[in-house]
């Protein structure tokens, strides 16, 4: 079983969760995660565009880029642990992916523009090794549409670019000897770019410990729940300044 500081975490579900399914519940209380999750069947059938997203998380979930396996051990030791605790040692893998997969289509009901995107499904997979499906989708719901930038999942991914400058000008001035290795900006640009990208699009997920990676997703939701927090957040945990 996981650690019992590692039980904790339905703080996040505490603090920015449970305030997006009440204010989104309050005005349409048949909108429930339950709702949600059923409707991706009917969706499936009579939307094109959402049934080419759905057909992508069963593409991703199923190929098993979010398995246990395929974490950080760490990591993936703990969600293991979590699963089998639930599930059992034969069928954890198989129902993980297919409580990940009913998180990820219920979100794409909710929100059809931008929809999924690759990383997405790390981001859940981490939140379901401490939260139940729904307290994991209205926390999920609550970091995309509240604390991350509105476009930074968007294909054309302003939001992403807008970070990386941001993250240009700080390397500049936090770490002066890394830009000096470049001889022009769009190289230390597009190296900027490669290191951020994967890194903000997961939120650290599989790229850190997991004990280093929960005390970031600890700041990230004790912050100022405004557009863009989520962004300046983890531009200063890359930097080392998030404590």
């Amino acid at each position: 079983m996981p650690t019992k500081s590692y039980q904790t975490r339905n703080k996040w579900y505490d603090r920015v969760g449970r305030e997006k399914k009440n204010s989104v519940t309050s005005t349409n209380p048949q909108l429930s995660y339950q709702v949600y999750a059923k409707l991706q069947e009917i969706y499936r059938q009579k939307t094109p565009s959402l049934r080419a997203q759905f057909n992508q998380i069963n593409k991703d979930v199923d190929a098993g880029r979010s398995d246990c396996g395929t974490l950080l051990p760490e990591v993936g030791e703990h969600r293991r642990k979590v699963l089998t605790a639930k599930f059992g040692s034969r069928k954890y893998e198989e129902e993980g992916r297919a409580q990940l997969t009913r998180v990820l289509m219920a979100y794409v009901v909710r929100n059809p523009t931008p929809g999924y995107v690759q990383g997405m499904n790390y981001i859940c997979a981490f939140m379901l090794s401490f939260m139940d499906e729904e307290k994991t989708f209205w926390t999920f719901c609550a970091l995309i549409e509240d604390l991350r930038l509105r476009d930074f999942y968007s294909h054309a991914m302003t939001g992403l670019q807008v970070t990386v400058e941001l993250m240009c000008e700080l390397i500049a001035v936090a770490l002066p000897d890394v830009s000096a290795l470049f001889p022009d900006y769009d190289g230390f640009q597009l190296f900027t770019q490669l290191l951020v990208s994967k890194l903000f699009i997961g939120c650290f997920v599989n790229y850190t410990n997991l004990s280093t990676n929960i005390l970031i997703w600890d700041q990230l939701f004790a912050g100022k729940r405004v557009a863009g927090s989520g962004e300046t957040f983890l531009v200063y945990a890359l930097l080392g300044r998030y404590t």
